[in-house]
């Protein structure tokens, strides 16, 4: 947070959004230990926060309204409660987002979680296994999608406006489809399973992908190429297919044996 007094009778002020999504992820850790809800807390620790920016907008307000003319002054006095309220809502919302998304991820990583016990608290062992997770259709829909589209744009290389436009807008759409497919990788992983069943390494098949596309990414800047994004892109695609392929395949494999097993 800086201000700068920019005149006589003005004042001009920023406030940084930085330590607002940091203080709700703090608070998201917090709450995983402790019996806390994460969007209360993170709601509060906005509310909180939200102390700077009554101060700045505040005094913001009051340097204007003295220093113009009385049109421009109603103007300010009837604008500022809705600017306070409006950075207000902002500053709720960077630090209870944080909050509720880092309390989903780390609870869905812990142990007791992904592990799915009875009433009593004791392991399922070799009862049925819970529904699965209602992701699986989307994995599946990318895992067929993205070697058609990787296949079309790097291999086919179809010519003309008509070819080039069909790559361009498949490539586009199964961009936004993989930011959909990462997500539901990590939900099915942690999805709850027997204490007898297959735990999927989690930082491998949703940290794979991303840490080969900082890989590609940095290897495509220090070889000066034209366009690093690009090939980042297509490695963060090829990979989380890879990704996707090979959890679906180990899945299939892990419900064969099941269906293999003596009741």
């Amino acid at each position: 947070m800086g201000s700068v007094v920019t005149g006589p009778g003005t004042f001009d002020a920023t406030i940084s959004g930085g330590p607002f999504p940091l203080a709700g992820i703090l608070v998201g850790l917090y709450a995983t230990r402790r019996p806390v809800d994460a969007k209360r807390a993170g709601v509060w620790t906005g509310l909180a926060a939200s102390i700077a920016v009554l101060l700045v907008y505040g005094l913001g307000s009051i340097s204007t309204i003295l220093a113009t003319s009385w049109p421009l002054a109603a103007v300010a006095i009837v604008l500022a409660p809705l600017t306070i309220a409006f950075g207000v809502g902002v500053v709720v919302l960077l630090t209870t987002v944080p909050a509720v998304g880092t309390h989903w991820l780390v609870t869905r990583l812990r142990h007791d979680h992904r592990v799915r016990r009875d009433d009593e608290g004791e392991d399922t062992g070799g009862e049925p296994r819970s529904p699965g997770s209602t992701w699986r259709p989307v994995l599946a829909c990318y895992a067929v999608a993205a070697p058609i589209v990787l296949l079309l744009a790097l291999v086919v290389h179809p010519d003309g406006f008509t070819g080039g436009l069909l790559v361009a807008l498949s490539i586009v759409i199964l961009f936004l489809l993989s930011l959909v497919t990462l997500p539901a990788l990590f939900a099915d992983a942690t999805h709850p399973r027997n204490a007898t069943d297959w735990l999927p390494q989690v930082w491998l098949y949703v940290g794979g992908p991303l840490v080969a596309t900082a890989l590609v990414y940095a290897v495509a800047t220090a070889r000066a190429a034209d366009f690093p994004t690009g090939y980042a892109q297509y490695g963060y695609l090829i990979t989380l297919w890879i990704a996707v392929a090979v959890y679906l395949m180990n899945e299939r494999r892990r419900g064969d044996r099941q269906r293999a097993s003596p009741s």
